[in-house]
């Protein structure tokens, strides 16, 4: 009734324990983008359904494990996330129950590290991942998603548990990588922008994750959660003016 769809490349530190939180389902498929370090080798080892594709983006690569899929359900995680013990059993319930809903969110608990980022727009966190096979992501090169009416949306109440950022040099790496792909999709339609874009936009962001969001209640962390993300706005606006001042001449 189930089949899991993972895609990784180069995720052997996190793909084994991803892995056993979904040994349960009735198929699992990993779609590799050919990893040169053992995470096909320990992909092996929880199912035979492995999968080597030259890396488009993550739409493409999880669509495909998708139509791949031998069950009527999908269940779409990373290599960093686990399906916690208690959405197990809540989505064996809800798969051998009646139901109603063509999608499911999911709420997410994320990491740094091994400590919970409870706030700061990071939790309560919905992503789309349970969903029946007729659906897809959508071909974009940035958070892509399930596009499913909203009345035929279902919430679940557990978690999964996503390690999102290992270190504060993974937590940079990400924003630089993302800022570049976003200011892409965003931005470069219109190259119109003023000086106080670049100091109000940030400071905005930043109250907003470290105030309204509650930052603050997190420490020290929830601190620099939201300078991160207030950054992110920085970086993503100057990569837009370097591009419309010194590459679009």
């Amino acid at each position: 009734m189930l089949s899991v769809v993972i895609i990784t490349n180069n995720e052997e530190t996190f793909i084994r324990e991803c892995l056993e939180s979904v040994s349960w389902a009735d198929e699992i498929i990993v779609i590799d983008a050919f990893s040169t370090d053992n995470t096909v080798v320990i992909a092996k080892e929880y199912t035979s359904k492995v999968i080597l594709r030259d890396w488009i983006n993550h739409a493409e690569q999880k669509n495909y494990g998708i139509k791949t899929a031998g069950n009527k359900w999908i269940l779409s995680i990373d290599a960093d996330e686990r399906v916690s013990p208690e959405l197990r059993k809540e989505i064996l319930e809800l798969l051998n129950g009646t139901i109603d809903k063509e999608g499911y969110q999911i709420p997410f608990k994320n990491y740094f590290r091994n400590t919970l980022i409870g706030h700061s727009g990071h939790y309560p966190d919905y992503h789309l991942r349970l969903f029946k096979n007729n659906y897809f992501f959508k071909n974009v090169d940035i958070h892509e998603y399930v596009d499913i009416p909203k009345d035929k949306i279902g919430y679940l109440k557990n978690h999964i548990i996503h390690f999102t950022y290992d270190s504060i040099f993974d937590l940079v790496k990400k924003i630089n990588i993302y800022t570049s792909l976003e200011y892409n999709i965003k931005h470069r339609k219109s190259k119109t922008q003023y000086i106080w874009q670049y100091l109000f936009l940030p400071v905005k962001k930043f109250i907003w994750a470290f105030f309204y969001k509650n930052g603050f209640k997190d420490g020290m962390l929830g601190f620099v959660i939201s300078i991160c993300l207030s950054f992110y706005i920085f970086l993503e606006l100057v990569k837009t003016w370097e591009v419309s001042k010194y590459e679009d001449v």
